[in-house]
């Protein structure tokens, strides 16, 4: 699921919103990432919201480790390439990694069916060289 999503982005570019995001947070400026640093390992999946009619993927929250050496960055990326909302954490900050999808409602099975993915996903996953 990851990997589709990650493959087929067109690029990365940003909204006006998260021009803002990255220009004014409190931790300074926030970098727009590549596709490439958006698909190194290490990085977590926090959030992925999908169709309940498929499974692709049309947006996710990704928290990258490894673009700043004091802060992790997590963007908000849709399907269409854009950054939609990003933020800095500080690497010590582990409060808004969640493992699940606990803040919005979905069915049941369908939160257990995309867990079930996501971690099938994550123990199978390799550092992709080129994209």
């Amino acid at each position: 699921m990851l990997d589709e999503f990650l493959l087929q982005l067109p690029h990365v570019d940003l909204t006006t919103h998260a021009s803002e995001e990255l220009l004014q947070d409190k931790r300074g400026v926030i970098p727009l990432p590549s596709k490439e640093e958006l698909a190194q390992q290490g990085n977590l999946l926090v959030e992925a919201y999908q169709r309940e009619s498929n499974d692709i993927l049309q947006k996710v929250v990704i928290r990258t480790k490894n673009l700043n050496p004091t802060y992790d960055y997590t963007y908000v990326v849709a399907r269409e390439g854009f950054v939609v909302s990003a933020w800095a954490n500080s690497k010590s900050d582990t409060h808004r990694v969640v493992k699940g999808f606990n803040k919005f409602w979905m069915p049941q099975e369908l939160k257990e069916s995309i867990r079930a993915k996501l971690i099938a996903e994550e123990a199978a996953y390799v550092k992709m060289d080129s994209l």
